[in-house]
Formats: C-alpha cells, structure tokens, sequence
C-alpha cells in the first residue's frame, strides 16, 4: 500500500540523513581523535610532538609569559575592583571567570554580556556558555595590553555607574 510504502520512506530518508552526518564525523574522529573511538595510535600524534617539543625545548619563554599574564592579571583585578566590579584574581591562567556583579546579577551572564558589549564596548564570554553552572559569570581573557584593560576597567566604570552600582575609587 501507499502508506506503507510513504512509512519505510521516512525510514529510508531517516538512516541517510543520519549517514550523511555521523560518516564524516567518525571520518574525522578518526584522523583527529582516534582515541575517541577505542583506536590506538602506535606513532606519536602532532599534538604529542608539540608537547615534548615544548617541555624538551627552551623554558625561558615560559616564565616571560608567566610574568606577562601575571601583570596583567594584576592590572585587570585592581583597576576593575576600583571600577566597583571585583574580580578574584586566577592563579594560573590568561583568563578570569568574574561572578557578575551582585547588584546586577539579576540580568544573567548573557544579557550582562551583551550590555557590557553595547554600553562599555568591552567583550567578554557569558559563563552560560560554559553549561549550567556557568550562570552567573563572565569569563575574561587577558589578551590585551595593560594600558587596553586599564581603558575597559574606565568604560566598565561607566557603564556599572550608570547601572547604580559605586565604584570604590577612581580608575587609573
């Protein structure tokens, strides 16, 4: 019959579509990330050369990069405590995960963000992003110069005054 026929169509449209999908990405899976897929690599993979490559190679990069992302750590973490938002400094990362100011908290990670995009022309990525727990956060990559973060620290300033929030001190 015609509607049997329509029914094991929908099935036949059904497994291709999922053919279309999932054939590539094994493909894939299976030249980027064969341990994925149960599969052993016996030949070392190009991320595992750029790690030996990196421990084995010259260190001295890495303290000056460490004291680079340390100083503007410091530089975010103080100017923006001084424009009222405060921001516990990360131990060892280029980025800070912020809780949302609390008199603003109410707006959630995603609105937060877009305002801070609109009304202090500084980016920073919603924590909803990161998954549920994520709410109520902002994470900030210190990727920019000390004198840049100073500048988003004042535009931040502005942007928290004129939500009410008080910042403690003037931003320097």
């Amino acid at each position: 019959s015609i509607a049997a026929q329509s029914g094991w169509q929908a099935v036949t449209w059904t497994i291709a579509a999922a053919v279309v999908v999932l054939v590539p990405l094994v493909m894939w899976l299976m030249v980027e990330r064969p341990q994925d897929l149960g599969l052993r690599s016996y030949g070392a993979t190009t991320d595992e050369a750029a790690a030996v490559a990196a421990i084995n190679g010259p260190q001295d990069i890495v303290e000056a990069n460490r004291q680079l992302y340390k100083k503007r750590r410091d530089v975010l973490v103080e100017s923006f405590g001084r424009a009222g938002w405060d921001i516990p400094a990360p131990r060892a990362s280029m980025f800070c995960w912020a809780p949302l100011p609390p008199a603003l908290a109410h707006l959630g990670s995603m609105e937060f963000s877009k305002q801070l995009i609109q009304h202090a022309g500084v980016a920073v990525a919603p924590g909803i992003g990161y998954g549920d727990a994520g709410e109520g956060f902002v994470r900030i990559a210190m990727v920019e110069n000390e004198q840049r973060i100073r500048q988003a620290a004042r535009n931040v300033k502005k942007y928290l005054q004129s939500m009410g929030v008080n910042a403690s001190a003037k931003v320097g």
